[in-house]
């Protein structure tokens, strides 16, 4: 189809017309009128530029180059429009500081099609973790200090990471409520509240070496016992400590005569560090009776710096 061009003059002047400066002007403001279409001779290649094309010209992208479904256009590296595919199952578009790509989500989480996001088994650490959380019904929840493990099947001693540092500790919370480790205890040791209530390691018992046995009305000196705490009760034995056996006596190296079976006058004490007490005998010393037949051998048929005085407190 052709293409023709309707112009009216910009005034058209009558019978009665007055000529002025002003009409004159109007004959050089004609209205130009276009019909028809442009064919592809007519038009030369490149030139409609975009000054050419009205703002409001509301063009249809249907006449656009046709796009493959899920892609999208992007400037490339030359400022011309590209085709980037963004339709994988599971891929997002992300910029890297000069390009927008599709990639995969990887790493600590999994992102399904339908956009649901999956926290990767093993991946939630310590430290991503905020220090105020606790188990409500729904799960964990920030509070004010602490976390636990929702009851859910979950085996809390399998999340905790191991120390082989630690071998033999356990953990208790301090007078702040913070968890701390308890010093680890030795063999002998037993678990139990200090004055504050805080679990310790101490000995359970421990047998105070008071020295050589006592004489008539000896007073036994105050001897730290090391318990760490109060002794609630007290015993005492002696024992031969030179090499050998004891002729008279009959007793061996290391045997002990306990304070049950050959009772003496003693009285005992103790505090939260020590131990003391006295002995109340008007011999003088202590009447050990014989091994193999319990005869009373008095206090002067032995010799006693062959035996120790020890008193055990727990």
């Amino acid at each position: 189809m052709a293409v023709t061009a309707t112009v009216t003059p910009g005034k058209v002047f009558g019978d009665a017309d007055v000529i002025t400066k002003e009409t004159l002007n109007q004959l050089g403001q004609p209205t130009v009128t276009i019909a028809g279409s442009v064919g592809s001779l007519a038009l030369a290649d490149g030139s409609v530029t975009g000054t050419k094309i009205a703002g409001d010209a509301a063009i249809q992208l249907t006449k656009l180059e046709d796009i493959p479904r899920g892609k999208i256009i992007v400037g490339n590296s030359s400022a011309d429009g590209a085709i980037v595919d963004a339709n994988d199952s599971g891929k997002i578009l992300v910029g890297d500081g000069t390009d927008l790509n599709s990639v995969a989500v990887t790493g600590d989480v999994s992102l399904a099609a339908s956009g649901a996001v999956t926290i990767n088994s093993g991946a939630v650490e310590a430290g991503m973790l905020d220090s105020g959380i606790v188990v409500t019904d729904g799960g964990l929840e920030k509070v004010v200090a602490g976390i636990q493990i929702k009851n859910d099947g979950i085996d809390p001693l399998t999340k905790i990471t191991g120390h082989a540092d630690r071998i033999g500790q356990l953990i208790s919370y301090d007078d702040s409520g913070d968890p701390e480790y308890v010093d680890k205890g030795t063999e002998g040791q037993i678990l139990r509240a200090d004055s504050d209530g805080l679990p310790k390691f101490v000995l359970k018992y421990k047998a105070v070496d008071m020295g050589t046995l006592p004489t008539t009305d000896s007073v036994f000196s105050a001897t730290n016992h090391e318990l760490g705490y109060t002794p609630t009760h007290a015993s005492w034995y002696i024992e031969k400590v030179t090499s050998g056996t004891d002729s008279v006596t009959g007793y061996s190296q290391y045997d002990r005569i306990v304070g049950s079976y050959y009772a003496e006058d003693i009285r005992l004490w103790m505090n939260a560090t020590q131990v003391g007490g006295y002995l109340n005998e008007t011999d003088t010393g202590f009447n050990i009776r014989k091994k193999t037949d319990g005869t009373d051998l008095g206090s002067s048929s032995y010799t006693a710096s062959d035996f120790k005085f020890f008193i055990v407190v727990g």
